[in-house]
């Protein structure tokens, strides 16, 4: 027998699921090409939109990175978003060279136990 859809706690949320054929057009280009996202309203929907991106990228297998996007104002009062995907190893790479191989010294340590 088939299974149903997926329960209601399991679904996507919105902002999300809005963001999500953005998230694919950027994974189908090559990574470091930036991206851009026009026409949104406000900067409440782009800081939505930007966790949408986020929730995208997190789920996703190969596993890809987002920087901080750029957030541009157009003259017509709307919003773009400037955003561009890059490999977690490379980020990885980037993070050894730029401070070391001591974990201590990054600016942020995934693998550390507790918070400060």
């Amino acid at each position: 027998m088939p299974r149903g859809a997926a329960p209601p706690w399991k679904a996507r949320a919105p902002h999300t699921e809005e963001a999500r054929p953005y998230f694919l057009a950027a994974v189908g280009v090559p990574r470091n090409t930036p991206l851009l996202w026009t026409g949104l309203k406000s900067r409440a929907d782009v800081k939505q939109m930007i966790r949408g991106l986020y929730n995208n990228a997190t789920r996703h297998d190969p596993a890809v990175s987002m920087p901080m996007p750029e957030v541009i104002e157009n003259q017509d009062g709307t919003f773009t978003i400037k955003f561009y995907l890059v490999d977690k190893e490379h980020g990885r790479a980037h993070v050894v060279t730029t401070y070391g191989e001591d974990r201590s010294g990054w600016p942020y340590d995934p693998r550390k136990k507790g918070r400060d």
